[in-house]
């Protein structure tokens, strides 16, 4: 039966008074007695597990002993503290606040997955089980409802896709402890009950808080993935993801106990649709540590974008930035023994920071604009200071030498004299004027420093903006899931402004996670129906009053101090201090007069002030903002923009009266930690009003080792996150649980006659009958509730009843084996004497039968010897014969075989003679085809390459030719269009000329009238007289001159007709060579089209030659196939005939021998045995020549025909002899008929030999006609191949000579076009010369034209005439004046078209 301890934590409002040591109803004197199993406290490893040796009869002197079998002397003072001293020599005695010593766990429960499961849930219980499941790779375990996560500082194959799917739609309880589980139930009761989550996941730094909120997040989006299955959906899972890498790469950094440590808290909203899908992301981030960027601690680093862009930028942008150096070139980067991390590559993580921006949508434009936002930062950095030359020193000047200061200035787009202007000098506003003083260097190093800081935190605060623009809430969104990554509680040396805010956050999360916790108790007990009183704790709301409390906590206070004009750090410690004297929560060092201590949950921490109210301030100089918000980069412009507006706003005020007020407003809105304080409460609110599931990260150690554990800095961690003090809360309530079903079937064997109707009843009779006390326990509906201890007592009860029933079980279980052993002996026994008996009697009819067999195989043997020794002489008679006869074979057979390979060498090499000579005429007659082609087509190709040439000369003669004719015209025009001025501007002139003298005619007539009719008045008139016919006279004088005008331009105007006839003469000529080179042009236009026929015409034949080539060759190949298995064939024919040819050798031989050995005994048959051997011999002579020579075969045939006909007379007479002689030759009767036998089978022997022979030579006539006509076919393909071959050469010659003058061809005709275009482009030159030209006289016509019209306004008076007239000669000046030039440009023209056609010959030239 599986028992399961189903427990939740218990969760109070208040902190629990009891110690450690309190098992409240535990059974004490079961616990200190000896043999007990306890926790010693231990000053290396907190808590090590002893038995206890013995103890004094008042019980507080007690000697332990540990598992290295070590003694320890404990003594009780009765004060609430101990004394433990080993019994080594040389160890100091340590005192410990314990009043007793906790008893430790059974070991089933040891290492379980759920702490409220545990029947001792103090301190050491706690920290052995933690240490217990972290050996065993278990880095997860519950605390009721909270999961404590332990940093394994190695990869565990924890987060598989096989994993994932174990724990989805899982309950949490029958699963082993893992993030997934927890995950999991808050997405399942999302999607089912409709209600809003929140996963606060907490911790110090390096215990994993970063990466814990990483795989939720993951393990969230793969979840909506399964659900969604859409394009969309998993786009947007994607953004989400790629959050991660953009904000560890801003907001986190290297610190001495992490590598990737959170400078920043974050609480992230997933949104989603109600059937689970992600919709959308919302990101919300809470005091970065600024401070990080300008300095950091030994050990330390800065934020991991820097040293991304350092590694991770390509040259060219490194360039652009200003950051081509090292980071040892920048002062924020100066912790150069923390700039590399171990299994870290910053340039991959910079192209990971790429894809999640591409994949968020942040633009190029954004990502450029950011990256010079950093790299201003870092240059930033590197402004110097100096004091003034010649000054004092509360005066500075930037060092403008540096390259840092005006990559600086280029990157912000700002003046860098305006730059320097703001940061050197602060500006004040008195009476309404601004007044400028000098900051000095330290002055103007710490406006660097914060302008450093507020550059990096604006562009921080816009990045999570904008991705929170990129990843909008979707409109379909219905619930979220809200993951809280959060700082722990911090307590180090030198505690300041950051350690305040964070440990005020964990103070309000403290307090929201107690007030969650007790009312899920409250609610667990009324819905169990059991009898509890409610357990007043001391709730944390006192020490959230003294933080945040107005007027007198600790921030409103330094908000106060802000506002002073001389608020210093001193001042405000003085402040709290005084305020909250009557607070016992806060207390004042006596050393140090700057700081205080405050108690909070997790223990006492001292604050430092110094530096609260610059950090509270986070002011930045208004010059500074101002100037930046001026910017020409909008980049930096919006970031600072918002600052002048809120600034600004704040300035204008309501009225004078209220100004202080609005100012002090205004300036509390703007502090930081007015600013913090409201997002912590809002955060809160948004926290209190979804489900919370509480993650608390534990980091085991601080060497950053696998399976090593710390116990202190475990307990330390347990305490700052608040689960040591609800395991001390639990201690006042019913912290174990289990099951009605469990406890019957596990406990029921201490009393198994309780019965009852149900599962209620039963369990309450139990504990009755067991006598347990009323108090400490109590049955609730489905639970059964126990006290701390209780469930303890009834295990050692249960395990000591289990330990007498298995004592009786065993010595039952060992009679009835001992029984069983001995009947199985005995057994044994008699069968191992049967069969021992048995064997002996087989052994003996063994032996006799085998004296029997070797009697019988004794006799068999020597018979054997004997026929083999017989044998053994006979083959070696055989043998010594065969080798005899066979030498001698062997003999004749070489003789004849070199005589064939005399007559085989003979054969080649007269074919090699004949062959050489052949090749030898092939090639002789190959080079001369050869070379006499060449001749001709080079010949050829000269003529070719000459009349392209010719062609090409012709063409630009042409294009010369038509130029000059196309500038002619032009002239042509031109001269025709001023002559055609001219001669209206003489006419207008001729007919001025005499409308004036008719005018002075009658003026002259009237003149002398008047004088004889005022002659009385003649000497006033005088003057005017004189001065008329001075006038008259100067006309005369201009009409002269007009006429000499007249002249020369006639003169001109018949030289421009003189040039104008000659123009057209050479154009004429032009013409004329014009259609001649375009009959040259034609005819080579004809020639090269005839030339490429022929080329295409040859290619065609090559093509048509290859194809026949390749199908010569084939057949060859196919034929060659065929002779080669015809020869094969013919060769196993011929292998066969002299295999059967030795085989009848052999017989003959045998026949031979049979014979010789009757040689002694029939005398009369020896002459006619050898007559045989003979006719043997010229058989096997024949069968030789036969396979030298096949025409023979036949003759050879024929002799064996006849020898066998006197073999068979011979046979026959011997027979007949034989007969004769049986009587005489009783003895040879058996070899006689021996002999017969033999002649029988050399009979059929050789009738196959026949019918074999006369096969052979039908194959071999076939084989030898085949032959005759492949060796036909191959000489002919021969003479075809090597005529193909002379041809294709040939063909081939003479299409690489073609190619060859077509290349040459078409580049000439390349390079003639260039020429072309260049020429085209000095014709366009001129062209627009000309046009200039035209302009020009267009202008003088106009201003022609105004002449005339100044000339009819001056008719009226002699005075207007004789200005008319002035006018008429500087017009005339003018006009001779652009007749000039455009005679000059007309000769330029000349002179460029006299160029164009030298630059045409040296083209023609090349």
């Amino acid at each position: 039966n599986k028992f399961v301890y189903v427990s939740r934590f218990p969760r109070a409002g208040s902190r629990c008074g009891a110690k450690m040591g309190d098992n409240s109803g535990a059974d004490e004197a079961a616990i200190v007695r000896a043999g007990a199993k306890v926790w010693c406290p231990n000053s290396l490893q907190v808590w090590i597990p002893v038995t206890i040796d013995s103890v004094n009869e008042e019980g507080n002197k007690i000697r332990v002993v540990t598992e290295a079998e070590e003694y320890i002397n404990i003594t009780f003072n009765g004060k609430g503290s101990c004394r433990v001293q080993s019994e080594l020599d040389g160890e100091e005695p340590f005192d410990f606040a314990v009043e007793s010593l906790p008893p430790q766990n059974p070991e089933f429960l040891q290492g379980h997955n759920d702490l409220t499961a545990l029947a001792y849930l103090h301190e050491p219980g706690i920290l052995h089980s933690l240490r217990v499941r972290f050996q065993q790779d278990k880095i997860y375990t519950y605390t009721g409802p909270i999961l404590i996560a332990v940093n394994p500082y190695r990869q565990l194959p924890l987060y598989t896709k096989e994993i994932q799917q174990q724990y989805h739609e899982k309950d949490m309880r029958i699963m082993e402890p893992h993030v997934y589980a927890m995950a999991d139930a808050a997405y399942r009761s999302m999607v089912s009950q409709g209600t809003n989550h929140s996963m606060l996941v907490s911790g110090e730094s390096g215990a994993g808080k970063t990466e814990t909120t990483k795989i939720i997040m993951r393990y969230l989006a793969d979840v909506s993935s399964e659900v969604g299955g859409g394009d969309e959906g998993s786009n947007v899972e994607a953004q989400v993801l790629g959050t991660n890498p953009i904000l560890e790469a801003f907001g986190n950094a290297k610190t001495p106990l992490n590598d990737n440590s959170s400078r920043f808290g974050k609480y992230i909203q997933l949104h989603f649709d109600k059937f689970g899908r992600v919709t959308g992301c919302e990101i919300r981030t809470y005091l970065l540590e600024k401070s990080r960027v300008t300095w950091q601690e030994p050990g330390n680093r800065t934020y991991h974008i820097f040293y991304q862009l350092m590694a991770g930028l390509s040259q060219q942008q490194r360039e652009d930035l200003g950051l081509s150096g090292t980071t040892k070139d920048f002062e924020v980067l100066r912790n150069q023994d923390a700039v590399a991390i171990e299994g870290i590559d910053d340039a991959a993580e910079y192209s990971d920071v790429l894809d999640a921006m591409n994949t968020i949508g942040i633009t190029n434009e954004e990502r450029d604009n950011l990256w010079r936002a950093v790299a201003a930062v870092m240059h930033l950095g590197n402004i110097a200071f100096a004091a003034k030359a010649g000054g004092t020193t509360d005066s500075c000047e930037v060092e403008t030498t540096s390259t840092s200061y005006k990559k600086a200035c280029e990157l912000l787009q700002v003046e860098p004299q305006a730059f320097q202007q703001a940061v050197v000098m602060r500006k004040y506003k008195v009476a309404g004027e601004e007044i400028d003083t000098p900051r000095t260097v330290e002055q103007a190093s710490d406006v660097r420093d914060a302008l450093s800081k507020a550059l990096y935190l604006r562009s921080f605060k816009w990045l999570v903006r904008r991705i929170n623009e990129c990843i909008p809430k979707s409109k379909d969104s219905k619930f979220f899931i809200g993951l809280l990554d959060i700082f722990g509680f911090e307590r180090f040396e030198t505690n300041s402004f950051e350690q305040l805010c964070i440990n005020y956050t964990n103070e309000m999360l403290q307090q929201q996670f107690n007030r969650h916790i007790f009312k899920e108790e409250q609610r667990e007990y009324k819905r169990e129906n059991i009898q509890w009183s409610f357990v007043d704790f001391r709730d944390n709301q006192e020490v959230l009053d003294l933080i945040e409390k107005k007027p007198i906590g600790i921030l409103p206070l330094l908000d106060d101090e802000c506002m002073k004009p001389k608020g210093s750090d001193e001042g405000f410690a003085t402040s709290v201090l005084s305020a909250n004297k009557a607070s016992s929560l806060l207390r004042k060092d006596r050393f140090a007069n700057s700081g205080f201590f405050v108690r909070h949950y997790a223990g006492d921490v001292f604050y430092d002030t110094t530096g609260f109210v610059e950090k509270n301030r986070d002011e930045l100089a208004p010059s500074i903002v101002d100037l930046l918000a001026r910017s020409s980069s909008s980049f930096t412009s919006s970031l600072f923009t918002a600052a002048k507006t809120s600034a600004a706003a704040s300035k204008r005020g309501p009225g004078p009266q209220q100004r202080s007020s609005s100012a002090a407003a205004s300036l509390t809105e703007e502090s930081v930690s007015s600013q913090f304080r409201s997002q912590l409460h809002r955060l809160m609110d948004l926290v209190g009003a979804t489900e919370p599931h509480y993650i608390r990260c534990i980091k085991p150690n601080s060497l950053k080792m696998p399976t090593l554990i710390e116990g202190d800095a475990v307990v330390e961690q347990l305490r700052c996150q608040g689960v040591l003090e609800a395991v001390r809360i639990t201690q006042h309530m019913y912290p174990s649980r289990v099951q009605h079903e469990d406890l019957y079937e596990r406990f029921r064997v201490l009393a198994p006659s309780v019965t009852g109707p149900n599962p209620k009843v039963r369990c309450e009779n139990l504990l009755k009958a067991l006598n347990m006390k009323e108090d400490s326990w109590q049955v609730g509906r489905t639970k059964v509730f126990f006290r701390v201890g209780e469930l303890a007592l009834l295990e050692r009860r249960r395990l000591a009843k289990l330990h007498g029933s298995a004592t009786l079980l065993q010595s039952k279980f060992r009679g009835r084996q001992c029984r069983q052993r001995f009947l199985l002996q005995r057994a044994s026994a008699i069968v191992v004497q049967a069969r021992a008996r048995g064997f002996l009697a087989r052994l003996l009819a063994a032996r006799i039968r085998r004296t029997r067999a070797a009697l019988r195989l004794q006799t068999a043997v020597r018979c054997m010897m004997a026929y083999n020794r017989m044998k053994t002489m006979r083959a070696a008679s055989i043998k010594l014969q065969s080798a005899t006869r066979g030498m001698r074979v062997r003999k004749k057979y070489r003789v004849v075989r070199r005589e064939r390979a005399a007559l085989r060498m003979q054969k080649y090499f007269r074919m090699y003679q004949n062959r050489n000579r052949f090749v030898k005429l092939r090639n002789s007659v190959v080079a001369f085809q050869a070379a006499t082609r060449l001749l001709f087509d080079r010949r050829r190709f000269k003529h070719l390459k000459a009349e392209e040439r010719e062609r090409r000369r012709i063409e630009e003669e042409k294009r010369r030719i038509q130029r000059r004719m196309e500038e002619q015209r032009k002239e042509k025009e031109e001269l025709k269009k001023a002559k055609q001025d001219l001669e209206a501007l003489m006419q207008e002139s001729k007919r001025r000329q005499e409308h004036m003298e008719h005018e002075m005619t009658q003026q002259r007539e009237e003149l002398e009238g008047k004088i004889q009719e005022q002659a009385a008045v003649a000497e006033r008139n005088a003057t005017q007289i004189a001065e008329r016919d001075a006038a008259l006279k100067e006309s005369k004088e201009r009409e002269t001159t007009l006429e000499r005008d007249r002249a020369s331009m006639s003169a001109r105007i018949a030289e421009l007709e003189r040039k104008n006839t000659e123009s057209e003469q050479r154009l004429a000529e032009s013409s004329r060579e014009r259609g001649q080179l375009e009959a040259r042009r034609e005819e080579a236009l004809a020639r090269i089209g005839e030339l490429e026929r022929k080329l295409q015409q040859a290619e065609e034949r090559a093509i048509r030659l290859e194809d026949r080539r390749d199908e010569l060759e084939a057949e060859m190949r196919e034929m060659q196939k065929y002779s080669l298995q015809q020869r094969e064939e013919l060769e196993e024919k011929r292998a066969s005939l002299e295999h059967e040819t030795v085989t009848l050798k052999s017989e003959i031989e045998r026949r031979t021998e049979r014979e010789e050995s009757l040689r002694n005994e029939v005398s009369a048959l020896q002459q006619r045995i050898s007559d045989e051997a003979t006719s043997r011999a010229k058989v096997e002579e024949l069968m030789a020549k036969e396979s030298t020579e096949g025409n023979q075969l036949k003759e050879m045939l024929h002799s064996l025909t006849l020898e066998k006909t006197r073999l068979e007379e011979r046979n026959t007479a011997l027979t007949s002899q034989l007969e004769e002689a049986k009587e005489r030759v009783g003895t040879l009767e058996l070899s006689v008929r021996e002999l017969e036998t033999a002649r029988s089978e050399l009979d059929s022997q050789r009738a196959a030999l026949e019918d074999k022979v006369h096969r052979g030579e039908a194959e071999r006539r076939s084989l030898a006609e085949s032959s005759e006509a492949l060796r036909k076919k191959l000489a002919a393909s021969d003479a075809a191949t090597a005529e193909l071959r002379e041809q294709m050469q040939a063909v081939q010659r003479e299409r690489d000579e073609l190619a060859a003058a077509k290349a040459s061809v078409e580049r000439d005709v390349a390079e003639a076009k260039r020429h072309g275009e260049s020429v085209e482009k000095e014709r366009a030159r001129a062209d627009e010369a000309l046009g200039k030209a035209e302009q020009r006289i267009e202008e003088l016509q106009s201003k022609l034209e105004e002449a005339l019209r100044t000339e009819s306004s001056l008719r009226s008076t002699s005075e207007a005439t004789a200005r008319d007239l002035e006018h008429t000669k500087s017009s005339l000046a003018e006009r001779q004046t652009a007749f000039a030039a455009l005679e000059q440009r007309h000769a330029a023209g000349e002179e460029r078209a006299r160029a164009a056609e030298t630059e045409l010959h040296a083209t023609k030239h090349r």
